[in-house]
């Protein structure tokens, strides 16, 4: 029945219909001439608001929940949903007024409490995020989620043994939650609890498997895997160059393949066997996903995970001239070619034929003691803990490099290098958040129980640069392969590599060892290099950066507490230099995030004495 023929009340619920059905473009036309009619219809510009936020025009939903709030101010949902835009629009503190208001008009509005909450916890507001939690958690004790991101609230702020209650609790909610059983794992190795921590992790591991295909002949090609992992600005790229040509290893360039386990990469790889053609399908799918894995210089792809230009890829060879680049058609048709091969395929399998596909397409030869080399780069993600699940043979690697110099340099670059398209265009922000979170994601890399049930190593960046002759065959061996010369050579696909580019060493290249050489400094003042030195004390004794003396150790852990109070001298240093307004650090959310993983890691070491599961040491 056309609109003009129906009452409000029916075109409404004929509106309502579509919205159900999920035919979100023929409710918005409907919903769109109900308001020529009668534009100032509550229940249509809600309808038209909820179509607005599920397909992320959040600028376009804003103003109708405004127009709603124009006629009914006291309406705690359209605060709620003004406040979930204005967030997704960059906007944190009117999308925070607007939670509160609808808390205020509700007092007991859970999914209000629960975004007020999540924001505040971004925001590294820990004291009122928990508080607000605990208040969501009362509206509703069955959210999982709450109970969750409680735990996360109260591990960052450094109370670990708070922090597993509900973390424990959201495991009783949702056995099939693997975020909080991950956060328990991290907390029980975090404790010293290595025996607890390893049953906890394999847990985490058996949830994350896939059932394998029974119909495959691939199940028994490329079993053994390693996975290359960073530890701050370590060389992981010139460690990853140094096997890509090894007869024995098949990987892919970069970290291309770093997040194909993740749930949202597999939903584009979903497809199902009686779908028309899938093979064929897949074959396309996989090759669009993953454009910038055979030509650097194109559009990054829908699955993008960092830009293979700025990694250095659009200038190999002698001369620094030559892009990259792999034969598409040829990759398209081996991928084929092997999924034609198959009844049906799991993440697993197509992990693998992507390796076989591009060996092809190279002339390379797979043989059945090759291994998988996968440049994960990240241990915190679900993308890792899913590959860990689905090669439980993988070993774990890990390039080192010395803790301070190594956060130092990633800073220095992150800071120092306007990003493309930030979130809210505002580069200095997004730079800041990235330092804000290393520090913790250096600690937790290494609290990774994964280190426990793997066979896990780490090679020094500086052993590799200056002594690649005695460090490779140890390692080659560890890995099962053979030592062979292209282990000495900084390489992809036969071409030279020169390395991802470097504010720092903009230069370098191979075992050039400018870099390890250089000291502390062009970042950090020698008062921050004594923070983060305290801070890293266990893991550069373990790693032979420096030597073992817990009392002196102790002694500096109490020196640099007040310091952690107010901004380090690189924070009001790098943010006098890059704002034209002179903002205090204090201004920026990140500040509160770092300082507050300043002092989650103070107190750890402050209650902790005794440090094991570290990664062994590769030694000359």
């Amino acid at each position: 029945m056309p609109p003009e023929t129906l009452t409000l009340y029916q075109a409404h619920e004929q509106a309502l219909d579509h919205l159900n059905a999920g035919h979100l473009s023929a409710c918005e036309t409907l919903c769109r001439a109900i308001l020529e009619s009668v534009p100032e219809h509550i229940p249509t510009l809600s309808m038209l608001a909820s179509i607005a936020m599920q397909v992320t025009r959040h600028d376009q939903a804003a103003p109708l929940f405004r127009r709603i709030l124009a006629l009914e101010p006291n309406h705690p949902p359209s605060h709620l949903g003004l406040g979930l835009a204005l967030e997704s629009l960059e906007e944190p503190q009117e999308a925070i007024t607007c939670f509160k208001r609808a808390i205020d008009l509700q007092p007991l509005f859970h999914e209000a409490q629960f975004a007020l909450a999540t924001l505040l916890l971004q925001l590294g507001q820990l004291d009122q995020a928990i508080i607000t939690y605990q208040a969501a958690i009362q509206s509703r004790p069955e959210n999982d989620a709450a109970h969750t991101n409680l735990g996360q609230a109260l591990r960052m702020q450094g109370e670990p043994e708070r922090a597993i209650e509900p973390l424990h609790e959201a495991q009783k909610l949702n056995p099939n939650d693997t975020t909080s059983l991950y956060l328990i794992s991290l907390i029980e190795n975090q404790r010293g609890e290595v025996e607890t921590a390893k049953r906890s992790f394999q847990q985490l591991l058996a949830r994350e498997q896939d059932t394998p295909c029974s119909t495959t002949p691939f199940e028994s090609h490329l079993e053994e895997a390693v996975a290359l992992q960073h530890f701050g600005r370590s060389g992981t790229l010139f460690l990853h160059s140094l096997f890509d040509s090894h007869p024995h290893i098949t990987t892919t360039p970069g970290m291309a393949l770093n997040n194909f386990f993740s749930p949202h990469i597999q939903q584009r790889f979903n497809l199902k066997p009686d779908h028309p053609q899938w093979r064929k399908k897949l074959a396309q799918t996989v090759t669009e996903s993953y454009l910038f894995l055979l030509d650097p210089c194109s559009h990054p792809g829908p699955v993008h995970t960092d830009d293979h230009q700025r990694l250095g890829f659009d200038g190999m060879g002698e001369d620094r001239n030559r892009p990259l680049k792999v034969d598409r058609t040829l990759f398209v048709g081996h991928l084929q070619q092997l999924l034609n091969q198959c009844q049906e395929v799991e993440p697993r399998t197509l992990f693998k034929l992507i390796h076989m596909a591009l060996d092809r397409t190279l002339g390379c030869e797979i043989t059945p003691n090759k291994r998988i080399f996968h440049h994960s780069h990240n241990t915190q993600t679900t993308g890792f803990r899913r590959f860990l699940a689905q090669f439980p043979k993988a070993r774990i690697l890990t390039a080192m490099r010395h803790p301070v110099q190594s956060l130092e340099s990633m800073l220095y670059n992150d800071m120092n290098t306007p990003a493309p398209n930030p979130p809210g265009g505002d580069w200095i922000s997004a730079a800041y958040d990235e330092a804000a979170t290393s520090l913790t994601a250096m600690w937790d890399h290494m609290l990774l129980p994964a280190h426990l049930l793997h066979p896990s190593v780490a090679v020094r960046l500086e052993d590799l640069k200056k002594h690649p002759r005695e460090i490779m065959p140890k390692l080659a061996e560890w890995m099962g392969i053979a030592d062979h010369e292209a282990l000495y050579r900084s390489s992809f696909l036969g071409q030279t590599y020169w390395g991802p580019s470097s504010k720092l060493s903009p230069r370098i290249q191979g075992f050039d060892q400018s870099s390890v050489n250089r000291k502390v400094g062009a970042l950090f003042s020698p008062n921050d290099a004594h923070i983060f030195e305290t801070l890293f004390y266990p893991i550069s004794v373990h790693y032979g950066y420096q030597a073992a003396d817990e009392n002196r150790f102790r002694q500096h852990l109490q020196e640099i507490r007040p310091l952690l109070d107010t901004p380090l001298d690189f924070e009001t240093h790098w943010i006098k230099q890059v704002t034209q307004d002179q903002r205090r650090p204090e201004s920026y959310p990140a500040y509160r995030v770092l300082h507050n993983s300043l002092k989650a890691v103070w107190k750890m070491l402050d209650k902790r004495h005794n440090w094991c599961g570290f990664p062994s040491w590769i030694k000359p």
